[in-house]
């Protein structure tokens, strides 16, 4: 499949929603059926997700973590182990939050700004929901170091798992000794997607450097408008880049940017798949074809300074043909993305556009 296909996702909706009603509730408190926590260090953050886990007070319901920003690192707080959630319920979702300010009360839609840590000991965040849906967003999440898959953040890789979406994230520096160096996810819900992400610099002996993305389902696995770039494997003839999606699924790739990952960007399994305006340097040979994929320099502004916006020169800069339909909201930064016409690959979106309109 080689068309542009709108991708339905609900994933934006549900992030504007919680943007709108997140200063509801400062602490703790309740909306309807949904539960809002709001925590400001690594002890609050663990007590947060034990309460919305298997035994917890509020176990079973949709629970919504809003994070302060800051820097929360693993360690007394949490048993010497990860940031972990566990549900086997048969309701419940689990929605995580970053970039607020104290008491709640805003959010600012930066990944910079709510730092999980692993201090390279153990891996960053954990969470095992056998139902509900999941939602991580606006966090960094770095130093991870796990001897299973996931080595930054796992989801889902014990249970068969809903819905799940990482978005907005920076997934920086973290190893597995296992697959799924920075993420490790699965779902057998109808939509996954891992989206609006930087994913750099992290490792896996197994294979995934990046990540690994797997449906158990026939239903969606969206890669989009992600930059991954010189994430490493030492598997013989491994894959640096991201595993997407399952032999069942129908996967959806497109404007990304994967660069310089060891051997492949980009490894692709399943039975529907629409690769479409990427730059990802190189594949293990599926699909045949697709619309418009580059093999070329992203050229980014400094990457050695950790600025992966593209240079003024690049290539890949209102490259991207926004379909009708579309919803792309903001970009990692924040800023715009036009109504129409064209977008850059990639995480990050430049000020100006081809079709002359400004994005912020």
């Amino acid at each position: 499949m080689t068309t542009n296909t709108p991708i339905p996702f609900f994933v934006r909706s549900q992030l504007a929603r919680l943007t709108m009603i997140v200063g509801i509730a400062a602490f703790a408190g309740t909306a309807g059926a949904e539960t809002f926590i709001c925590v400001s260090t690594s002890a609050e953050l663990q007590q947060a997700l034990t309460d919305a886990s298997d035994g917890g007070t509020y176990a079973g319901t949709d629970v919504s973590i809003n994070i302060v920003r800051g820097t929360y690192k693993t360690g007394a707080a949490t048993g010497n182990g990860p940031f972990s959630y566990h549900s086997t319920a048969a309701t419940g979702g689990l929605y995580i939050l970053g970039g607020l300010k104290t008491g709640c009360v805003e959010s600012v839609e930066d990944a910079t700004l709510t730092v999980l840590d692993g201090n390279n000991t153990t891996q960053v965040l954990n969470i095992q929901n056998a139902m509900g849906d999941v939602f991580v967003q606006y966090l960094t999440i770095q130093n991870g170091e796990s001897a299973t898959a996931g080595g930054g953040v796992a989801v889902n890789t014990t249970t068969s798992g809903g819905r799940v979406y990482l978005e907005y994230d920076i997934i920086q520096n973290n190893h597995t000794a296992s697959i799924g160096g920075g993420f490790s996810i699965d779902s057998a819900g109808d939509q996954m997607a891992v989206a609006n992400s930087l994913v750099v610099g992290n490792a896996a002996d197994g294979n995934y450097g990046a990540g690994f993305e797997y449906s158990r389902s026939s239903e969606e696995g969206i890669l989009q408008s992600n930059t991954v770039y010189k994430n490493t494997t030492t598997a013989s003839g491994g894959t640096g880049g991201v595993y997407c999606c399952g032999p069942g699924s129908q996967a959806y790739i497109s404007a990304n940017i994967l660069w310089q990952n060891t051997n492949y960007g980009l490894f692709l399994e399943g039975s529907l798949i629409s690769v479409n305006y990427n730059d990802y340097g190189a594949t293990n040979g599926m699909p045949g074809s697709g619309t418009l994929n580059f093999d070329t320099d992203p050229k980014f502004v400094n990457a050695a300074d950790g600025d992966y916006r593209l240079a003024a020169d690049s290539t890949l800069i209102g490259a991207y043909p926004l379909s009708a339909g579309e919803l792309l909201s903001v970009d990692l930064a924040g800023d715009a993305y036009p109504f129409s016409g064209f977008a850059d690959i990639g995480a990050y979106e430049d000020t100006v556009f081809k079709d002359g309109f400004e994005g912020e």
